[in-house]
């Protein structure tokens, strides 16, 4: 799995940097209007900064590509099949962190997809995570092995029955745009709460009947 992470940071370096500087610097315009404002003394500044960059690589469609980057960066490179079917179909869900099971085995359900319990490999990060945690991110599939990447939104706890409930919504909807924006709207309604901490998080996070 390590050569995986290896063109992911490869991919960011490349395309965020020297004459694709400004094309970052209008991703990250976007993104802010998509999620909001974060500050670098938030308590989860590098999870949401990760989060920006898996966003970034795997799903910003750049204007001059007409693809996401990491698509341009698997056809200049020549990527092997196995590595794009990786890198091009992840799972970007809501997740629930179920800590270990009985054989030392990290878990998580997936809210979006039918609610299934996945195993993570041993290898697979799973930064700031503790059992029950809500979160929004992205898992990776290779060779029947799952990591999840670094770029997480944790989200209040005391949510999870109305946020469970919006995912089974979408779900059913069986709409890809539909999912990403719900995901989306619920880093939005994340940064919003941490700026409005003295409420309480369901006034927040409003949802359209």
């Amino acid at each position: 799995m390590g050569q995986i992470f290896e063109h992911l940071d490869k991919a960011l370096k490349e395309y965020s940097s020297g004459d694709f500087y400004p094309m970052v610097l209008e991703a990250k315009k976007e993104y802010t209007i998509l999620t909001g404002q974060i500050n670098d003394d938030d308590d989860d500044y590098e999870n949401r900064v990760n989060a920006f960059n898996d966003w970034y690589i795997l799903q910003y469609i750049v204007p001059e590509f007409g693809s996401s980057v990491i698509e341009e960066y698997a056809r200049k490179h020549a990527l092997t099949d196995d590595l794009c079917k990786t890198l091009f179909h992840f799972n970007h869900s809501l997740f629930q962190y179920g800590g270990e099971n009985f054989k030392k085995i990290k878990v998580i359900k997936d809210y979006l997809h039918h609610g299934h319990k996945l195993t993570l490999s041993n290898e697979s990060p799973a930064p700031g995570l503790l059992k029950g945690d809500l979160f929004t991110g992205r898992l990776l599939d290779y060779k029947g092995e799952r990591f999840l990447l670094t770029g997480l939104c944790i989200l209040p706890k005391e949510m999870g029955s109305r946020l469970v409930s919006e995912a089974c919504k979408v779900q059913r909807a069986g709409n890809k745009e539909f999912e990403t924006n719900f995901l989306m709207k619920l880093e939005y309604f994340q940064t919003k709460w941490t700026r409005y901490s003295h409420l309480p998080p369901e006034r927040i996070f409003q949802f359209m009947e």
